[in-house]
């Protein structure tokens, strides 16, 4: 699975984020991490979260819906170590 490490300033992460969801490959995502707090985002939704958040649990069956496959959805292993 490819990694690429890209830094979002914060004060632009909204238009990262809109941007992103406009341009991104059905079935594909990106995640964005600060401080223990995620954000992926799909093709036209993005969800943001941290350990233990309902949105956590929405994000991995929004992306099942999407034909991700669920082992590629590990969204806790995300936020303990982004860049692994």
């Amino acid at each position: 699975m490819p990694f690429h490490n890209i830094v979002v300033d914060v004060s632009r992460k909204n238009e990262f984020v809109r941007k992103a969801k406009n341009s991104l490959k059905k079935r594909w995502y990106i995640h964005i991490c600060r401080n223990k707090e995620i954000v992926v985002i799909f093709r036209n939704k993005s969800f943001q979260f941290s350990k233990g958040d309902e949105n956590l649990e929405q994000a991995r069956k929004y992306g099942i819906s999407q034909g991700i496959p669920e082992e590629q959805l590990g969204f806790e292993e995300l936020i303990k170590k982004p860049f692994d």
